[in-house]
């Protein structure tokens, strides 16, 4: 059985795209990505269909990574189907609280991203750079890259049990 991650940010063209990239590398890196599948989504519908953010892209591209993710919103059933869903923010944790409430499903398995950076809080979140500089992606994408370390040890724990 393959465990099954969802990053998960607002609009799915910045920060869950870019997630998803340096998760998936820190995975492989791991010998774990043929038992691990990434996807990312958003809790709004604004940019559905899009692709990712320019700056995001760069930002990923400067740092060896990739992304090819397109932007979609998050269904109920994605909280049925994901063994781990990681949010950005506590307003993207309350939105996928709120439609597992609606739809009857279980949330326990959502935690904000960044709760596994060793160097943050179990309340820190990933900050959105959409209306900042170009600095703000690189902000992102170190914050992204510490706590996807934490997540490879949870998840190798996980398969494991």
């Amino acid at each position: 059985m393959t465990y099954k991650i969802l990053c998960l940010c607002l609009g799915n063209i910045c920060r869950s795209p870019m997630a998803r990239a340096i998760l998936e590398s820190h995975l492989a890196d791991a010998g774990l990505l043929e038992s691990v599948s990434v996807d990312s989504a958003g809790t709004s519908a604004y940019h559905v269909g899009e692709p990712i953010d320019e700056r995001a892209a760069m930002s990923l591209s400067q740092h060896g990574y990739a992304s090819t993710d397109t932007a979609r919103q998050v269904r109920a059933e994605d909280l049925r189907d994901f063994q781990l869903i990681l949010v950005m923010d506590t307003a993207n944790h309350a939105d996928v609280l709120a439609l597992g409430a609606n739809a009857g499903l279980p949330t326990d398995h959502v935690r904000l991203f960044r709760s596994f950076d060793p160097q943050a809080g179990p309340q820190a979140e990933v900050p959105d750079p959409y209306y900042g500089t170009h600095g703000g992606f690189d902000t992102v994408l170190r914050q992204l890259e510490r706590a996807s370390d934490g997540v490879v040890e949870f998840v190798r724990d996980e398969i494991a049990a």
